[in-house]
C-alpha cells in the first residue's frame, strides 16, 4: 500500500481497544502490531486519518475460527477467489495456537484483515468483526464452508435490487457426504422469497434452518436490532441459534429478510452419527429453538406460543408413532431439549432495549 496507510484494530481478551497497528510503504497480508496504550492508540488513529483515504471495501466478508487450520484455509482461499472486485476478508480467530495465524499469513493477501480474540464464542466474534468491518454490506459465512465465485456477486445484486431488505440467507447446500453416516445442516429454499412479517419466519424444516454460514446484511441493521446474542451462539450457555435470532430480531424491527438461492455456499461440517456427534447438534438446536421462542414471547410476539405448541405436538406425535413401530423413543429428546431450551429462554436475563439476554459470560 504505497503512499497509504492501513490501520488494523487488535482486541484483548474484553472488549476494551488495547492497539492498533500501522504502517507505511508495502504490506504484506497486514501490518506489524505496536502495542501501545488507549491516549496513544487513539493518537495513532488521528494521525492516520489525515492520510490519503482509502475507499472503503463494498463488501466485508466475516469468517470466525477456532482451531481448524485445515479447513480454515479452503474457506479464506474461497473468498479470495471471488470474482467481486471490491471486499474485504475478515477473520477473528479464537484458537488455542497459532495455526490460524500461519493460514492467513500464507495467504499473502491484503484484502485480509487478522483479529485474534483470546475469549470464546460465535457471537463475540461476529460482534468484534462488526466494530472493524468497513463495508455497508456484511456478509459471514464458517470455516467449514465453501463460498461459491459469484456468492459476494450475487449478495450485492440481491441487496441493490431491495432497498428496505436487512437480512439475507442464500442456499447452504452439503458438501457430498453419505447420509447414513454423517448429518449436514444446510438451507435450500425452493426460490427467492422476501419476508415481511414476523409470522413468516415460523421453522419449516423442510428446506432446513437458514443459516450462519451463508448470510449477509447491511451492516446499519446492527445500528437498529442490537448485536448477535452472546448467549445463543456456538461456544455459549444456548449452544447455538446466532442466525435464527437474528433473522426473527430484523424481522421483529421492521426490516424485511430475503431468501436467495442464487447466493451459494457449500457446507463441510458433516456431524457423524456414529458417537453421537449429529444427534447432539440436533439436540442443541432444538434447545436453542425454544429459547429464541421464549424470548420471541417476551418481546411481544405472542405467535411463539403457537409455533411452540406446534413444535412439542409434532414432536409427541412423532415419538408415540416410533413408539407403535417398535422404534424405540426416538423424538423424545428432540421434544425435551425444545422444552429445556424454552424454560431457560424465560429464566434468563433480557436486555430488552437490544434484544439480548444476558450472560455472565460468553463461553461456557
Amino acid at each position: 500500500m504505497d503512499g497509504q496507510h492501513r490501520i488494523s484494530v487488535v482486541w484483548d481478551q474484553r472488549p476494551t481497544l488495547v492497539a492498533l497497528a500501522s504502517a507505511h510503504g508495502r504490506l504484506r497480508g497486514f501490518a506489524d502490531v505496536y502495542l501501545v496504550s488507549p491516549h496513544q492508540a487513539m493518537k495513532m488513529s488521528e494521525e492516520a486519518s489525515r492520510g490519503p483515504r482509502v475507499e472503503a471495501p463494498l463488501i466485508s466478508v466475516v469468517l470466525p475460527t477456532r482451531s481448524r487450520p485445515e479447513s480454515l484455509a479452503r474457506a479464506v482461499n474461497s473468498v479470495l477467489a471471488s470474482d467481486h472486485v471490491s471486499f474485504e476478508l475478515i477473520v477473528v480467530d479464537q484458537s488455542d495456537d497459532e495455526r490460524s495465524r500461519e493460514v492467513v499469513e500464507a495467504a499473502d493477501d491484503r484484502r485480509v484483515v487478522f483479529v485474534r480474540d483470546a475469549d470464546r464464542g460465535k457471537s463475540r466474534a461476529l460482534n468484534l468483526a462488526l466494530t472493524v468491518a468497513r463495508g455497508e454490506l456484511v456478509a459471514f459465512t464458517d470455516d467449514d464452508c465453501v463460498v461459491a465465485p459469484d456468492w459476494l456477486a450475487q449478495v450485492e445484486s440481491t441487496f441493490s435490487r431491495d432497498a428496505d431488505a436487512g437480512l439475507l440467507f442464500g442456499h447452504w447446500r452439503a458438501a457430498p457426504h453419505d447420509p447414513l453416516a454423517a448429518h449436514v445442516p444446510t438451507f435450500h429454499p425452493p426460490g427467492s422469497r422476501r419476508l415481511t412479517a414476523f409470522r413468516e419466519a415460523r421453522f419449516d424444516d423442510s428446506y432446513g434452518a437458514p443459516g450462519g454460514g451463508n448470510m449477509a446484511a447491511r451492516r446499519a441493521l446492527f445500528g437498529n436490532i442490537g448485536p448477535f446474542d452472546p448467549c445463543l451462539t456456538p461456544g455459549g450457555p444456548m449452544f447455538t441459534g446466532d442466525d435464527t435470532d437474528i433473522l426473527h430480531r430484523a424481522l421483529h424491527g421492521g426490516f424485511a429478510v430475503l431468501y436467495e438461492p442464487a447466493c451459494l455456499v457449500t457446507h463441510w461440517g458433516a456431524r457423524q452419527r456414529d458417537g453421537g456427534a449429529a444427534a447432539r447438534l440436533v439436540r442443541e438446536a432444538r434447545f436453542a429453538r425454544g429459547a429464541i421462542l421464549a424470548k420471541d414471547l417476551r418481546l411481544g410476539e405472542r405467535i411463539a406460543a403457537v409455533w411452540l405448541i406446534r413444535m412439542i405436538s409434532h414432536d409427541l406425535f412423532t415419538t408415540m408413532a416410533n413408539l407403535l413401530r417398535a422404534r424405540g423413543m426416538t423424538g423424545v429428546g428432540r421434544l425435551l431439549y425444545t422444552v429445556r431450551g424454552f424454560l431457560a429462554g424465560l429464566r434468563q436475563p433480557l436486555d430488552r432495549e437490544r434484544g439480548v439476554f444476558r450472560c455472565s459470560t460468553a463461553g461456557h
